[in-house]
């Protein structure tokens, strides 16, 4: 018998005044040369008050198939490991302030920027898809920084749905200040659950990015 369980997260948020790039450079109509390096941050994890430390440290890697978005724009790489290099194969004019953002099906811009409320997760791993990081740079050198943290839970029984509810926003559209590399954000339009679904075992961590 499937079984839907539901846990209540208390996550502590930080909301501040958002920013937006303009006048974008990517006008031109032949395919980019341009070559961006990218470096990523550790991920924070929020972990019960039970086990004495309030955060846990995890090194990500990127993984060949990334895709960030730069100014607007899909860049890829076929690299992995600790920094990358991400090409596109379309349109992009070399600028001097570049705004990034991770994974690119996270948005195309600082002013709308989506963390899913609906995540799937295996144990002792999170789903890449839905950790969010921005950078901004004024050269092809990109340091990413979390949006999200990472929430880990652990489940009293077998079952195939968790749902995750806060009293504060855990997902949805926010508005992103870069922020001089610590990143907040605004609401636009943010929801107070998260669905997760998997195979959730006794005994086993597992992890969902939140705001």
């Amino acid at each position: 018998m499937k079984k839907n369980l539901f846990m209540v997260a208390a996550v502590a948020l930080v909301a501040a005044v958002s920013c937006n790039k303009e006048g974008l450079g990517y006008n031109s109509q032949t395919p980019s040369s341009i070559v961006f390096t990218a470096g990523i941050d550790t991920k924070t994890v929020l972990v019960p008050d039970t086990d004495g430390d309030a955060t846990v440290n995890h090194q990500i890697h990127w993984e060949s198939g990334d895709e960030i978005v730069v100014d607007g724009v899909t860049f890829k790489t076929t690299d992995s490991g600790a920094k990358a290099n991400f090409t596109t194969e379309s349109a992009f004019t070399a600028d001097n302030d570049y705004y990034a953002i991770y994974p690119a099906s996270a948005g195309t811009e600082l002013a709308s920027v989506t963390v899913p409320a609906a995540q799937e997760v295996e144990a002792g791993k999170f789903n890449p898809s839905a950790v969010v990081s921005v950078a901004k740079s004024t050269t092809t050198s990109l340091e990413f920084k979390n949006v999200t943290s990472l929430l880990k839970f652990q489940v009293p029984a077998p079952a195939t749905t968790v749902t995750i509810s806060s009293s504060s926003p855990l997902a949805g559209e926010v508005s992103v200040n870069y922020n001089a590399g610590e990143p907040t954000w605004t609401g636009v339009n943010t929801v107070n659950t998260i669905t997760v679904t998997g195979s959730f075992q006794t005994g086993k961590d597992y992890y969902i990015a939140v705001l």
